[in-house]
This record gives structure tokens, C-alpha cells and sequence, in this order.
């Protein structure tokens, strides 16, 4: 390995990313903590599985809606104030929860208006730094600046539920919430300490929020056609992969007998397949100019996918997932470099949103697609067929995917709008 190649994970050291990059490690494991707490809550209190799962929705739900009008928002204002208001917002909608059981005036809506007034917020967060790191990096380091970002996110992941279980045994599902609050606060601090220049708004400062979110749909659209179809196939990729998450847990049981022991080491081997990825991207990030990686990598995560419906073995399951759990992550990281370099510093946060609200708005019907077919087929039949509607996805976004956008075709979009 050259030193030219490692020098991605030497970002952890820059003044500002490694600030930045702190704080959202301590918010994605509060995040994990906040997930699990607050299900637990909903789930106690009720004793009612689907009002559980309608956290899920109040998470997903608003951002399909109002994700656009948040980038059009955030383009127009300073991203790291509003990244700071967010972090301060997500704090106190967490703290409210066992603040106000403490008081007995909790009831379940009001949990529910608070995790939808949290996923706001956290949205408008997210849209932030993803726009946002593209003025802090240099244009070369992008892709190892992503994949450590998406490295956070994994960590919460995998350390959060665990350090959820563990606080909830001790102090309580309520008391839990605290620790996630503190870990905004935390992140709000790191923020303040991280130097984000302002974008050039150009002449778009008169428009109204509709008017500017409207310029961001048809820059996606007509972007040179390669964002509309990076949208089209990430949908269709969320149609199948949290169909996975309903599905797996019934093929441990049925088809590898292996029950929840065997779930767990199934979705193991995801964490370590994503962790890989983001790990070797960091380090290996002038192997990936080329962006037919993304359907490259979805082509790969369809066959295993495949083969982990075909191949009734736990410990081969779990080898498939984990090359799933590569492929999807380095996907994802490339997908977003691809999206700050070719779009204009003004329009990140509009199409950012966007994109977020196309590829999250099929999450839903996958997973209830994979609940309804379950009683009708065998488990391992609906994960090949998954497979290979992700192979499909892929070859279609391999045939009319453009990976190289000319950067004057965008130059020449940017000026008509």
C-alpha cells in the first residue's frame, strides 16, 4: 500500500472533518442507544407490537414529505448554525420524553410528536453534513471523508443497541434517554469547533422556498440523467434490502433452524461487511474514480443475496450478508461523493434532500410487501427472488446510467435555472 493510498485515513486528524467526525460518532451511538430505548418505551407501555412499529413510520413518514422544503431551507442559510439549532433541537425533543413521564403527562402521541419532531430535525442535520463536507475536504479526499462518516453511522449501529441493553438493565428505558440528549449536545459542541465556509448562494437569495425547491427537482431530473437514475435504482434497491429484515429472522427459524442465535449471526455479519467497506474505501480511495462501482456493487450484493437463499447453511448466510453488507456500503459511499461532486455547492442540500425522499419512500412497502408474502412462500424462495430483483436494478442502472457526467452539461444546467 502506498502512502499515496493511506493517506484517506489520515482525515481522523484534520482539524475540522476529525472534530466533526467526534461528535457524530457520539450522536450515532446515541442514536443506537435512542432507537432501542425508545421502542422499548412505546412497546411497555402498550404491550402492542404495531403501535411499536408506528415509531419507525413517524421517523420515515415526514422526511418523504418534507425533506425537499428542509434542503431548500438549509441552502439559503448558514449550514453550521442550523447544524447547531439541530443538534440542540434533537437534544431536547429526546429529553422531553422522561421528562415529562416524570411528570405523568406522557401519553403515546405525544412520544410519537416527538420522535417526528426529532427525525426532522436529524434530517435537516443529515442534509447538512452531507452538503456541507464538500467545503471542508479537498475534492481528492471525498470518498474516504464519506466512508468514515458512514463508518459513524455503522458504529451506533452496532454499539448503541448493545449500550442500550446494558443502561435500560440499570437505569431504565426513560432514564436511557438522557445519555442520547447528552450525546447531541455533545455533537452541537463539535460543530461549533468546526469551521464550515458558507456556499455561494449566486442569485437565488430572492426566491421563495417553493421556488428554490422546484429549481432542485429539475436540476435532479435533468441533471445529465445520471442523479434521476441513481434515484430510480437506490429505490428500488430500498424496496428489497428491508424486506431482508423481515425476512431473515423467519428463514433462522424455518429454513436454517437456527432461531434468534442464528438471526444474530446472520446480521452479524452485515456490521462487518459495512464496516469493511468503509474502512477499505478510507484507505483505498483512488481505486474508486470510476463510479460503475455503484452498479458494479449492487450486481455483487444480488448474487449473494442469492446465494444466501439458495445455500440453507448458517455460517455460509452469514458470509453471504457480509459480502451484501460490502457491497451495499460501498455503494452508498460512492453514490454520495458522485452527488457533492457534480452538484453545484448552492444546490447540495436541495438535491440531498431529494434523493433522501426518493429512495426512502419504497423503504415502507418493501417491508410490508415482505410481511404479506411470508405466509403464502417459503422464505428462502422470497430472498432469492430479492436477490435477483436486485440484479435486475443494477443491470438496468448499468445500462442507462451515465458514470461520468460532463461537468459542462451541469455547468450549462446550473446557468438555465
Amino acid at each position: 500500500m502506498t502512502q499515496k493510498e493511506s493517506s484517506g485515513l489520515k482525515l481522523v486528524l484534520h482539524r475540522d472533518f476529525g472534530t466533526l467526525l467526534f461528535g457524530q460518532v457520539a450522536s450515532r451511538i446515541g442514536n443506537g442507544v435512542n432507537w432501542v430505548a425508545v421502542m422499548w418505551v412505546v412497546y411497555e407501555s402498550t404491550g402492542s407490537p404495531l403501535k411499536m412499529s408506528l415509531v419507525g413510520i413517524c421517523q420515515v413518514g415526514p422526511l418523504i414529505l418534507l425533506g425537499p422544503f428542509l434542503g431548500a431551507y438549509l441552502d439559503r442559510a448558514d449550514r453550521k448554525t442550523v447544524m447547531i439549532i439541530c443538534d440542540i433541537a434533537c437534544a431536547l425533543c429526546v429529553a422531553m420524553i422522561p421528562l415529562l413521564d416524570r411528570l405523568g403527562v406522557l401519553t403515546l402521541w405525544l412520544v410519537y410528536l416527538l420522535v417526528v419532531a426529532k427525525a426532522l430535525f436529524a434530517e435537516l442535520f443529515s442534509i447538512g453534513i452531507n452538503s456541507g463536507v464538500p467545503l471542508i475536504v479537498p475534492n481528492k479526499d471525498l470518498p474516504a471523508a464519506n466512508s468514515l462518516l458512514a463508518g459513524s453511522v455503522q458504529t451506533g449501529q452496532l454499539v448503541g443497541p448493545a449500550l442500550a441493553a446494558y443502561l435500560m438493565s440499570v437505569f431504565g428505558a426513560h432514564q436511557v434517554l438522557y445519555f442520547d440528549s447528552a450525546t447531541f449536545l455533545m455533537s452541537g459542541v463539535c460543530v461549533g469547533l468546526t469551521r464550515i465556509p458558507r456556499a455561494d448562494r449566486k442569485s437565488e437569495t430572492d426566491k421563495r422556498i417553493w421556488s428554490e425547491t422546484w429549481i432542485g427537482l429539475v436540476f435532479l431530473v435533468r441533471g445529465g440523467s445520471v442523479l434521476l437514475y441513481i434515484v430510480a435504482m437506490v429505490a428500488a434497491v430500498n424496496l428489497c434490502i428491508p424486506s431482508l429484515m423481515v425476512l431473515i429472522p423467519i428463514y433462522s427459524a424455518e429454513i436454517l433452524g437456527a432461531g434468534k442465535e442464528g438471526f444474530a449471526v446472520i446480521f452479524s455479519g452485515w456490521g462487518a461487511g459495512t464496516m469493511s467497506a468503509f474502512l477499505f474505501i478510507a484507505s483505498h480511495r483512488e481505486r474508486f474514480r470510476d463510479y460503475r462501482w455503484i452498479t458494479r456493487a449492487y450486481m455483487l450484493s444480488g448474487s449473494s443475496v442469492v446465494v444466501l437463499g439458495l445455500c440453507g447453511n448458517l455460517y455460509l448466510s452469514m458470509l453471504s450478508f457480509a459480502l451484501m453488507g460490502f457491497c451495499i456500503g460501498t455503494a452508498g459511499v460512492l453514490i454520495s461523493t458522485l452527488i457533492q461532486r457534480i452538484t453545484p455547492p448552492h444546490m447540495r442540500g436541495r438535491v440531498f434532500a431529494m434523493y433522501g425522499m426518493g429512495t426512502h419512500a419504497t423503504i415502507p412497502f418493501g417491508m410490508l410487501a415482505a410481511g404479506a408474502l411470508c405466509s403464502h412462500y417459503r422464505p428462502d424462495s422470497l430472498i432469492v427472488w430479492v436477490g435477483l430483483a436486485l440484479l435486475i436494478a443494477a443491470l438496468a442502472g448499468a445500462i442507462f446510467m451515465n458514470p461520468q457526467p460532463e461537468q459542462n452539461e451541469l455547468q450549462q444546467l446550473e446557468k438555465s435555472l
